[in-house]
C-alpha cells in the first residue's frame, strides 16, 4: 500500500496534470474515432448498431428479430431457402445475437432515421463511460484527485484498445458494465432490490452477468440474489409493450417465444459448434482460449477476417485433435470460472475483494465465450478499480500496463494516424494478437490481482493479531 504522505499538497501535482493531459488525448481520440464512423470516412468497421437498429425495429413490427439468425444456420446446413429468407439474408449484413430485451431498450431510437439514431447511439457511449466512472468511484471509495484521475487514467488510456474497438462497432460493453457496477454499489449500500434489478437487466444485455447470482448466493447475500432472479424473469416482458399494436393478446406469448429462439438460434449454437455467424471467428483479434488454442494448433483455422487473407489458415505452431483444443479451452475456461467463485467466497467479508470477484467472474466467462473481442476487455476494469480502491494506486497503474502495450498502444496509434489506410492494422501491430498476446496479458492482470488482495488481506490479518 502507498505510504501516505508527510504534508498534504495543495494544487494539483504536474503528475495529475500529466494524467488529465493523457485522459483528455483519450477522450479526443474517440470524439475522433466517433465521428470517422458516423461520417462514413476511411476504413472503419461496419458498426454493430445496425444489427440493434435492424432488431428494433423489427421488434415493433412484430417480425422475428432472429430470422437472420435462423437463415444463416439453414443455409450452412445446407438447405433450400424460400425466396422470403433469401431476401432476408441479403438485406440483413449483421446478425443480432443478444437477448430481446436489448431490443426493447434499443427500441426507441428507431423512431428516428438510421443516421439520427446512430448519432445518438454513439453520444449516448460517452454517457455510459462517465456512468461507469461514477459508479466506480463510488463502488471502490475513491477520494480526492489522485485517485480518481488514477481511475479514469486506467479506463481512457490502459484500456483505450477495449474502448476504440467498443466506440468504433457501437458496442455494449459500457453499459453492460456500469450497470453492473452500479448494481454491486447498490448491493455494497445495502439496497438489494435496485442492486439485484441492475444485475438482471445488465444480463439481459448480454447474458454473462446472469452467473453474478451464483456468486451472491456463495456470499451470503441471498436478498441480492433473489431480486435479481425476479428481475431477471420480469425482464422478459420487456419486449411486450413494442408488440401489442401488432400481436395484441399474443404479446405475451411472442416475447416467451423471442427469448426460446435466444436460446435455439443463438446459445446453443454458440456452444456446440463454436460459430455464431457464417464462419467460427477463431481469427485474429478474438481473445479467447478457443481461439488463440485454434489459431495455434488447429488445422485449417482461418487466422485473418481481412479481405485477401481468408485463405490464410493455421496452426501457427502444429496440429492438435479438434478434441483436445475444444477440452483445453473449456478446461481453462471453466476453471477460472470455479476459482473466480471460490475467491469470492473466500473474499466475502472484503469489499474489495467482493468487488474482484466479480470482475474475475465475468472475465472468466468471457474466456469461456466463444467471442472475446478487443472491446470486451473493458471487462478488466472491476478487478482492476477494485486493485486501485484497496489502496495499491501505483500497482494498479503498472497493473493496466501490460493490456496498455499490447492491445491500446496500437490502436491509439492507428486512430490518431491511419485510421483511413486499409492497410493501418501491419503485421506487427497484428502480430501480438495474432500469437494471443492479449490473451496472456489479461490473465496475468487477473493472476497479479489475485496475488496482490490476498497480500493485503494477510497484511491486514498479521496486523490485528
Amino acid at each position: 500500500m502507498d505510504a501516505p504522505s508527510a504534508q498534504p499538497r495543495s494544487g494539483l501535482s504536474p503528475t495529475v496534470i500529466l494524467k488529465g493531459v493523457a485522459i483528455a488525448v483519450a477522450i479526443v481520440l474517440l470524439l475522433h474515432v466517433t465521428r470517422m464512423v458516423l461520417s462514413g470516412q476511411g476504413n472503419v468497421y461496419a458498426p454493430d448498431a445496425v444489427a440493434y437498429f435492424d432488431a428494433a425495429n423489427a421488434l415493433r413490427d412484430g417480425g422475428d428479430i432472429y430470422a437472420p439468425n435462423k437463415v444463416m444456420h439453414k443455409a450452412k446446413a445446407g438447405e433450400a431457402l424460400t425466396a422470403e429468407e433469401i431476401e432476408i439474408g441479403r438485406s440483413n449484413t449483421f446478425l443480432y445475437i443478444y437477448p430481446p430485451a436489448f431490443a426493447s431498450i434499443f427500441a426507441p431510437l428507431t423512431f428516428l432515421d438510421l443516421d439520427a439514431a446512430f448519432w445518438v447511439w454513439w453520444l449516448l457511449h460517452f454517457a455510459m463511460l462517465a456512468w461507469l466512472a461514477f459508479a466506480l468511484v463510488k463502488l471502490c471509495h475513491l477520494k480526492g484527485a489522485p485517485q480518481i484521475t488514477d481511475l479514469l487514467v486506467i479506463l481512457t488510456v490502459g484500456l483505450y484498445g477495449a474502448l476504440s474497438a467498443e466506440f468504433r462497432w457501437g458496442q455494449v460493453n459500457l453499459l453492460v458494465f456500469a450497470l453492473v457496477a452500479h448494481g454491486l454499489l447498490f448491493i455494497e449500500e445495502d439496497k438489494p432490490i435496485p442492486g439485484g434489478l441492475l444485475l438482471a437487466l445488465a444480463a439481459h444485455v448480454k447474458v454473462l452477468p446472469f452467473a453474478l447470482i451464483v456468486l451472491l448466493l456463495l456470499q451470503k447475500r441471498n436478498r441480492a440474489a433473489l431480486w435479481m432472479l425476479v428481475g431477471c424473469a420480469l425482464f422478459v416482458l420487456l419486449p411486450v409493450p413494442w408488440l401489442i399494436g401488432t400481436r395484441g393478446a399474443g404479446a405475451l406469448g411472442a416475447a416467451v417465444e423471442m427469448h426460446i429462439d435466444y436460446v435455439r438460434t443463438v446459445v446453443l449454437p454458440a456452444l456446440t459448434s463454436g460459430r455464431t455467424s457464417g464462419i467460427p471467428q477463431f481469427y485474429t483479434g478474438n481473445n479467447s482460449l478457443h481461439a488463440v488454442l485454434q489459431r495455434l494448433f488447429g488445422e485449417g483455422t482461418i487466422l485473418y477476417a481481412t479481405k485477401g487473407r481468408l485463405d490464410t489458415v493455421g496452426p501457427l505452431l502444429f496440429t492438435l485433435p479438434r478434441g483436445v483444443i475444444s477440452a483445453l479451452g473449456w478446461t481453462g475456461a471453466l476453471g477460472m470460472f470455479a476459482g473466480s467463485l471460490w475467491l469470492g467466497f473466500k473474499w466475502r467479508d472484503d469489499r474489495y475483494g467482493r468487488i474482484a470477484a466479480a470482475g474475475l467472474v465475468l472475465i472468466a466467462l468471457q474466456f469461456a465465450n466463444v467471442l472475446f473481442w478487443e472491446h470486451h476487455v473493458v471487462s478488466l476494469i472491476l478487478p482492476l478499480a477494485a486493485v486501485l480502491g484497496a489502496g495499491e494506486r501505483r500497482k494498479a497503474l503498472w497493473l493496466a500496463l501490460p493490456i496498455a502495450v499490447v492491445l491500446s498502444l496500437p490502436a491509439a496509434v492507428n486512430d490518431a494516424l491511419v485510421l483511413r489506410d486499409a492497410d493501418a492494422l501491419t503485421d506487427v501491430v497484428l502480430f501480438p494478437r495474432l500469437w494471443g498476446l492479449p490473451t496472456l496479458a489479461i490473465l496475468a492482470v487477473c493472476a497479479v490481482t489475485v496475488w496482490l488482495l490476498n497480500k493485503k488481506r494477510q497484511s491486514e490479518h498479521e496486523g490485528a493479531k
